[in-house]
């Protein structure tokens, strides 16, 4: 379930790292609905390896203003942590339905699209034969072959493209955003 980062804000000022990594753990994916969704446009051009260079949300983020206040609640953060034991023995998963430990409620997201893997403090991920496709930093994941997932990473499952952050560098945009 995504959380609107505003819900970060006070446990990123209270807390120290020890404490915020316990209560929403040290991985997050972060996703801009301005830049979250690729256009029609984009994605026709090439669908194996888009032709735009996009940058993470969080080097280049595009905010909204409301008088003099920073509007962030167009920023939906998903913590990278298993929540649903239907599959024992599986990572943490990404997928459309709803017993996914990440949904992501998108058409060109297939049920089950990829798989996250923790091994010796490194994530990785796997593309799990979806029918379009992931790619980490515009490169398109070979379905069922894990690729470790590099800090600053931007992912992109099907057309929605979202930001990885591990704690430091989301506790940095946190806030700078509010």
């Amino acid at each position: 379930m995504a959380i609107e980062l505003e819900q970060f804000a006070y446990d990123a000022k209270v807390l120290d790292l020890q404490a915020f990594i316990q209560r929403h753990g040290d991985a997050f994916i972060v996703r801009s609905s301005a830049d979250g969704q690729l256009t029609s446009q984009e994605w026709s051009a090439d669908e194996t390896k888009p032709s735009y260079m996009m940058s993470t949300i969080h080097a280049t983020p595009r905010m909204n203003y409301k008088g003099d206040k920073k509007s962030t609640s167009m920023f939906s953060v998903y913590l990278v942590r298993k929540t649903h034991r239907l599959r024992h023995g599986i990572g943490i998963t990404v997928g459309r339905k709803g017993e996914r430990d990440i949904v992501i409620a998108d058409t060109t997201v297939s049920a089950l699209h990829a798989v996250i893997d923790r091994k010796d403090g490194e994530f990785f991920m796997s593309d799990k034969a979806s029918r379009n496709g992931t790619l980490i930093n515009s490169d398109r994941l070979e379905p069922g072959k894990a690729v470790v997932v590099p800090e600053s990473a931007t992912l992109q499952f099907g057309r929605v493209r979202m930001s990885w952050m591990r704690v430091a560098e989301f506790l940095d945009f946190v806030n700078t955003m509010m």
